[in-house]
């Protein structure tokens, strides 16, 4: 639970920042190239990356109980 406290203080504390590095690195971009983007541009990608995001974890998860269960 701790570790989880830490990494919710981090996001916290540098919010937008740190949306905007992940979208960079999410998207192989610069962060100037996030700054630049319009709103809807921005909040679109956002948007995509969380779902896309959420995709690929609960892909994983079905991936790992398939192996487990080898």
């Amino acid at each position: 639970m701790g570790e989880a406290r830490r990494l919710n203080g981090f996001v916290n504390h540098w919010g937008w920042i740190n949306t905007v590095y992940e979208m960079a690195e999410f998207y192989r971009e610069s962060r100037n190239e996030q700054y630049e983007k319009t709103i809807m541009e921005f909040y679109n990608d956002l948007a995509f990356m969380k779902d896309r995001c959420k995709y690929d974890s609960e892909t994983l998860k079905e991936q790992m109980k398939i192996n487990a269960n080898r």
